[in-house]
């Protein structure tokens, strides 16, 4: 999910911020600056950002069926599209509550492939409900997105080269403290029982919990 131009501008700011350089007026500004931070963001920065956890909120689970047009020649039997928003695997089982995970199954070729004909999958998701929605970052992530883009624009915007050792190292921490929060919302134990409702498209059906 793309964002607004005003979260683009906030985001893009605070990626200024961190290395010290002059705010936007808006993300249509016609400055060096600006056009650095867009090659960075357009060069799926989402992604990179949200696969470098587990998120909690961008997190999603859902129930694959397999796909019936693809014929295993050996090995397992089964292959599982991924789904389109998929970021990162968390975990696969094959019941509904992951739980104990399932080990008998290989990411190949852009699939999950096991012998059962259902997986249950959690994962990050850059869809507009999950990881692609500005509004649900929690601020110690946000506070590392802009410290990661300020990283990557960092030799394009500057060449002082403690201003960059300085913009490594915040982001480095930024990303610590975000795992740290971001776990601290995770259950102890098991993972918490879920409803499922299901929608079907073409061979393939799918199913996520409720309230996610």
């Amino acid at each position: 999910m793309a964002l607004t131009n005003e979260q683009k501008l906030s985001l893009y700011n605070g990626a200024l911020t961190v290395a010290g350089e002059r705010l936007l007026s808006s993300v249509s500004d016609n400055v060096p600056a600006r056009r650095y931070l867009d090659a960075v963001y357009d060069a799926k920065f989402l992604k990179e950002i949200l696969q470098a956890g587990q998120w909690n909120f961008a997190a999603r689970t859902a129930l694959l069926d397999y796909n019936p047009s693809i014929v295993s020649q050996f090995g397992y039997n089964y292959a599982f599209d991924k789904p389109t928003d998929w970021v990162r695997t968390i975990g696969i089982s094959d019941n509904e509550y992951l739980t104990p995970p399932l080990n008998r199954y290989i990411d190949e070729a852009g699939y999950w492939w096991a012998d059962v004909e259902e997986l249950y999958v959690r994962f990050i998701s850059d869809g507009a409900s999950y990881g692609g929605n500005y509004t649900k970052w929690p601020a110690n992530f946000l506070y590392y997105a802009e410290c990661r883009l300020a990283f990557r624009a960092a030799p394009k915007i500057t060449q002082d080269k403690d201003k960059m050792a300085y913009i490594k190292k915040e982001m480095k921490d930024a990303l610590v403290h975000a795992r740290s929060t971001d776990a601290m919302d995770d259950p102890i134990g098991r993972p918490p029982r879920g409803s499922w409702s299901t929608a079907r498209s073409g061979s393939r059906s799918t199913a996520e919990r409720r309230g996610s």
